[in-house]
């Protein structure tokens, strides 16, 4: 064994540092290296053959508190230790360590108060009798077993710097211990152990998989490209492991280079990586694009099983509708139009193509369409209106017209490039079509009084009120309103009325009413309503959910009319009122 002697004969340690990466980690199997830094006092150069430093672990069960930590100044996160924080302490700063005493008097007084050191011994013994500067030459060398070490070097006088280096095998928090210099193997330089104590942690990166978007939205209905992001992390992935990757119900995916159709459940094989290598796979991705009505976004899972873990994964992935439809029942006296609505919902341009509405159920109702056939583009809140025409033959009212739209849509990537048959998607929405009949029909009309000509502001009118029965209903009673702006009309009389069908199907009704100004006038408003008599139960309509008025009530009330029930032929329609007698004199 070579003879050995202290550090401290021949050399001054002056600092060492653990060589941290920008993450200020250590990933196990990586090499960590600890740069060292001394002062040789040899008058020319030596061959160090080996310098080693030695490493221990620092165990769970043997770390210190906090407070003892900060005392030995030995911390987790101190990576260096220099020459300024190993110089001896001086004793006239150590912190003494004192406490509170109270002295009492027999009848429990206060006689005196002082303190008190729990070791007076340690600040009383004198400084020439404990050894201070007695040098101990057999300085005990610890483990050795695992070491940071380089070998060869050549040491010149004065200030050296060297890098010792290991590969980080397992991992944890480590220290380092005492270092070593081996001159010419018969010679060893041994120091005490590193004050403050020198540490650092190796940490395992274990291997992550993920799976991204890109730059652009994911949209439901439409084919598009994600990236399977395997990174290998501090492990070796071996030839012929395989992913496996399992959607929700509606999303189907492949990868990109594979001719097999898109699965729910996909095996993606992954070629050999090392330790800390990234890979990339292009997945084709589609999420079935449902019965869209609004702009609410999609959500599906994947769960992915990696080999090297027993957990699965689980990943949620939102897609947006690329397109929404709404619907909508137009009145035209009796005849009808249904107006259907397709709006864009995202900058991806599609091309909208073979639109067609159709009947679920066996009805006699015919629907007509009366829109261009031509493809049309759309995008970003751009809208395409596909018109219909709905004639009801002897269908009850009270049932509902069942109905499907649907179009073939494509995504628009270029302009002049004709759409391949197999991007082309299908969107289905359905829709219910009720109280599709005009059950009556208002016409009013101002009529100047008898013996003039004109109507003349401030001067008496008829409001000539005629309400016609155009289908069968139900509803004899109608309670009518007139609605009249009050700044260009005055109603004289009555304003509401209760009307009859029960025996016919048509009723007029003169009301008085007075204009105001002169001008072209819009006519009052009238609406009708459902009238309910005392102690009648109201109508059992199959359409409308059922309500608490429903029973007998000891008081009349009204209830609407659904859209496009009462078709009001004067809506909109003007009078030509000419200004008073006074004002035009």
């Amino acid at each position: 064994s070579p003879l050995m002697t202290s550090l401290g004969d021949a050399f001054k340690l002056i600092s060492v540092e653990v060589n941290l990466s920008n993450n200020k980690i250590i990933i196990q199997d990586c090499i960590v290296e600890v740069n060292i830094v001394i002062e040789s006092c040899f008058p020319k150069e030596i061959v160090c053959t080996q310098a080693t430093i030695s490493v221990e672990e620092i165990k769970d069960g043997k770390r210190q508190s906090d407070g003892q930590r900060v005392a030995s100044g030995d911390t987790q996160h101190n990576s260096k230790s220099s020459n300024e924080e190993q110089k001896p302490t001086n004793p006239a700063l150590v912190r003494l360590h004192m406490m509170e005493h109270l002295d009492y008097k027999q009848d429990k007084s206060l006689g005196s108060a002082s303190i008190i050191s729990k070791n007076p011994k340690q600040f009383l013994r004198r400084t020439d009798s404990h050894g201070k500067y007695r040098k101990i030459s057999n300085l005990p060398k610890g483990d050795f077993s695992s070491v940071l070490s380089i070998e060869n070097i050549k040491l010149q006088p004065g200030r050296n710097e060297f890098t010792l280096k290991a590969k980080a095998q397992d991992k944890g928090l480590y220290r380092l211990g005492q270092l070593s210099l081996l001159l010419e193997g018969n010679l060893e330089f041994l120091s005490s152990t590193i004050s403050p104590r020198v540490s650092y942690e190796v940490m395992r990166e274990p291997s992550t998989v993920t799976l991204n978007k890109g730059e652009k939205d994911l949209l439901a209905g439409l084919e598009q490209e994600m990236v399977l992001t395997v990174s290998a992390g501090s492990y070796t992935i071996a030839q012929n492991t395989c992913l496996k990757l399992r959607t929700s119900r509606g999303l189907q995916m492949q990868v990109k280079t594979s001719e097999e159709p898109l699965v729910r459940e996909l095996e993606v094989p992954l070629p050999q990586s090392e330790p800390f290598q990234t890979l990339s796979i292009l997945l084709r991705v589609l999420a079935e694009l449902p019965p869209q009505k609004d702009s609410s976004t999609i959500e599906h899972k994947v769960t992915l099983q990696c080999p090297w873990t027993t957990e699965e994964k689980t990943i949620t992935l939102h897609f947006q509708p690329p397109l929404m439809s709404s619907f909508r029942l137009h009145t035209a006296h009796t005849r009808k139009f249904v107006q259907i609505v397709i709006v864009g919902l995202n900058v991806q341009m599609l091309e909208l193509r073979e639109p067609s509405l159709v009947l679920t159920t066996n009805q006699d109702v015919k629907l007509a369409s009366l829109s261009p056939t031509k493809g049309q583009k759309i995008t970003t809140y751009r809208e395409k209106h596909e018109i219909y025409d709905l004639e009801v033959g002897c269908v009850e009212d009270l049932s509902s017209i069942k109905t499907e739209f649907t179009v073939h849509y494509s995504p628009v990537v270029n302009l002049s490039n004709n759409i391949s048959d197999k991007h082309i998607q299908i969107y289905r929405c359905n829709f219910d079509i009720t109280d599709y009949k005009t059950l009556f029909v208002v016409k009013s009309r101002v009529e100047p009084m008898k013996g003039s000509e004109f109507c003349r502001a401030g001067t008496m009118c008829h409001l000539q009120l005629h309400v016609q029965r155009v289908n069968a209903s139900s509803h004899n009673s109608l309670m009518y309103e007139v609605l009249a702006d009050q700044t260009m009309w005055a109603v004289c009389g009555r304003t509401a009325g209760v009307i009859s069908l029960e025996s016919v199907d048509k009723q007029n009704v003169t009301l008085d009413v007075m204009p105001l100004i002169g001008g072209f006038l819009p006519l009052p408003l009238v609406r009708l309503s459902k009238y309910i008599p005392a102690d009648q139960k109201a109508s059992r309509d199959t359409n409308r959910k059922p309500e608490l008025s429903s029973h007998a009530s000891s008081h009349p009330r009204l209830e609407p009319f659904s859209p496009g029930q009462v078709y009001n032929s004067s809506k909109a329609q003007q009078v030509h009122v000419l200004p008073s007698s006074s004002a035009s004199d």
